[in-house]
């Protein structure tokens, strides 16, 4: 009986170990967010971490501007 218990508190810790640890990653991604102010924003903090790599445009629209300033050149 002792050590069944015993196991049985092993494995929750176990599974609320990996439930937390899996959650981590976006809490902290959260907190970025909500330090910078941009939870206000009503969207996504992923998305608004995205955007800052990629830019607000498409890359087609970026390609096509590129083109034509090196055009007038």
């Amino acid at each position: 009986m002792l050590l069944g218990k015993m196991m049985r508190g092993i494995s929750i810790g176990l599974l609320i170990g990996i439930l937390v640890m899996g959650l981590l990653p976006f809490l902290v991604i959260f907190n970025w967010a909500e330090m910078q102010n941009i939870v206000e924003l009503e969207s996504s903090p992923l998305f608004m971490l995205l955007r800052r790599f990629v830019g607000p445009k498409p890359i087609s629209e970026r390609k096509i501007e590129q083109k034509q300033t090196d055009l007038t050149k």
